[in-house]
């Protein structure tokens, strides 16, 4: 929905005779703006006219004509050209080479900024009402260029299955002294070590093959993704990997394919994937068709888990899948920040239905 207004309002815009900038926070997100553009509305971006063109905030200031004065000149001069600003995940675009490029801006007469979770911390409306409260605080950078919200919607009329698998996999971890030991590789070492355990792993397939299409967000562990595909996707499910380098597609005899947006689409479309594990490439302003299930297992924050799960919200149905220890254990990182995640979707989508279950892993 989100990249539908966009998409309409660049069309509006563009047809009224306006010049129009579309900003993103990485790649993936302006893979999808590019593509709902032209599918919606046969609008090329960047336009051969030159008044429509995309840029990520991700890599600005590393790129080679940024860092030579006269390229940077004219990256300031293009920017002044557009008329009308909208940037998709606004809050992912607060950054230095966001704040360049909303400070080029010079001839904008409309800026708006999208996102489910413009308060990335716990998804608030940015509201003045209270005053200068902790969400108007810590978004003061974002509230200085786009202003307070001027339209928060919480969700309505879906039906949500919150489904805990309990298995006595996560019982059966053992954790050592040195797990705990480097504080700044704790957290690393622990997801580490929970979700690389074979018996843990042999659960994970099992929730697969019950919800298929399973996606799988994990922020960046990629030792946690490689473990899984190549030991225990791969030959059982066809994968397809949203990450930094792309999308890229395992088939059951485990061949690599890097696909299109577009291709990825059309495979899930197909029905040619089982499985779809993620970076934070993932999270964000990615819209694959027919997912519909998530196996939640990190992040703390609105911005990764709200996200996320916004990527299996298209339909009126959805199955937020959680493993739970079978006795009860409180398993070290992932208890706590799993209790956290539930409180924050549970509070985003409290104007929907939402019944909670359980599952024996013996019954999947």
């Amino acid at each position: 929905m989100k990249t539908q207004v966009i998409a309409t309002l660049t069309d509006y815009a563009y047809s009224m005779g306006e010049s129009v900038l579309l900003v993103t926070p990485g790649k993936k997100a302006q893979d999808e703006l590019v593509k709902r553009c032209k599918s919606a509305f046969g609008l090329d971006i960047p336009s051969k006219d030159g008044r429509l063109d995309c840029m990520i905030t991700s890599g600005l200031k590393n790129r080679k004509d940024f860092k030579d004065p006269k390229g940077r000149a004219k990256i300031e001069e293009h920017i002044s050209q557009f008329t009308w600003l909208l940037a998709d995940e606004v809050e992912y675009t607060i950054n230095d080479a966001g704040e360049f490029i909303y400070s080029c801006a010079t001839g904008v007469k409309r800026m708006y900024g999208f996102s489910g979770t413009s308060d990335k911390n716990s998804a608030e409306s940015i509201t003045f009402d209270n005053g200068l409260s902790d969400v108007v605080l810590r978004n003061k950078d974002l509230i200085k260029f786009f202003g307070a919200s001027l339209v928060y919607r919480a969700p309505v009329n879906k039906e949500i299955d919150d489904i805990q698998i309990k298995t006595s996999a996560l019982d059966m971890i053992k954790f050592e002294a040195e797990d705990f030991s480097d504080e700044g590789n704790v957290y690393i070492n622990v997801m580490s070590k929970i979700w690389t355990t074979p018996e843990v792993c042999r659960v994970i397939v099992k929730v697969a093959k019950k919800y298929p299409l399973l996606f799988i967000p994990i922020n960046n562990l990629t030792n946690i993704l490689n473990e899984w595909i190549d030991n225990w996707f791969v030959g059982t499910f066809r994968v397809l990997l949203i990450c930094g380098l792309g999308y890229i597609y395992y088939d059951l005899q485990g061949n690599k394919t890097k696909l299109t947006l577009s291709e990825a689409c059309d495979y899930v479309k197909a029905g040619k994937v089982d499985i779809v594990p993620a970076t934070s490439s993932g999270y964000r302003a990615l819209d694959l068709p027919s997912l519909s299930n998530i196996l939640l297992v990190e992040g703390l924050k609105a911005g990764v888990v709200l996200q996320s799960i916004g990527r299996i919200a298209r339909s009126d149905h959805m199955n937020i899948i959680t493993l739970q220890s079978l006795k009860g254990k409180k398993i070290p990182v992932y208890s706590k920040s799993d209790e956290a995640r539930k409180d924050l979707y549970k509070t985003y989508y409290r104007h929907c239905k939402i019944v909670s279950s359980e599952i024996n892993e013996i019954n999947l």
